[in-house]
This record gives C-alpha cells, sequence and structure tokens, in this order.
C-alpha cells in the first residue's frame, strides 16, 4: 500500500509541475517568441540557460522526479520579470501565478479522477 500511495504522490506533484509549465509558455506574451522558447523545467537545479531559439519548448518534457526533489520553472531573460509584471498587452499581469494556480485546479481535477 505504501509504494502505491506514494507512486500517486510523486506523479500527482510531477503531473502538476508539467501542468504549471504547459500553462506559463502557453500564456507568455509573443512578440520574437524568444521569452516562450526560453523556459526550462528542472529537477534540483535551476536551469538558467538561455537560448536564442523562438520554438515554445516541449510542454511535456520527461523530467525524473522523486519524492523529496523540487522542480524548478524557470526564464533567465532579463526582460521576463516585467513581462509577468504587465509590460504586454498580449499577457495580463502576473500570468505565471495564474498558470501556477490553473495547474492546482487542473490537478485536483485530475486526483478527482484517479489520475485519468
Amino acid at each position: 500500500m505504501e509504494n502505491k500511495v506514494y507512486k500517486v504522490h510523486r506523479d500527482l506533484v510531477r503531473s502538476t509541475a508539467i501542468l504549471a509549465y504547459a500553462n506559463i509558455i502557453l500564456a507568455t506574451p509573443v512578440d520574437t517568441g524568444r521569452a516562450r522558447g526560453n523556459w526550462n523545467i528542472a529537477v534540483n537545479n535551476i536551469d538558467y540557460k538561455t537560448t536564442e531559439n523562438t520554438s515554445p519548448p516541449d510542454t511535456n518534457p520527461g523530467i525524473k522526479y522523486t519524492a523529496g526533489d523540487t522542480i524548478f520553472i524557470s526564464n533567465s531573460l532579463p526582460y521576463i520579470h516585467r513581462l509577468n509584471d504587465g509590460y504586454s498587452k498580449q499577457a495580463p499581469a502576473n500570468f505565471v501565478e495564474k498558470g501556477i494556480d490553473i495547474a492546482v485546479r487542473q490537478a485536483k481535477n485530475l486526483a478527482k479522477r484517479g489520475g485519468k
């Protein structure tokens, strides 16, 4: 029973993080696409890298999560904070936080349906 509970917990935390990551990417305003293309997700370390990529990253990354790990969603472009503060008319202020809030609701719905 303990292994089953552990697996459900692990899968729910991982799913919530991936949902938040996807929501944030989709909510990021697009001019050149660089802000959207520089979102990273990593386990136990912040991924500070940036790229010239203008394509959005894969919204279903193959991250390996174990209970007790920390999942980081990051974007190291110098203007990402300004975008999140509402600088662009394409996205509301706090789109990052809103993406996380939506992911929590999505994950709760998943959990109610048994993860399906």
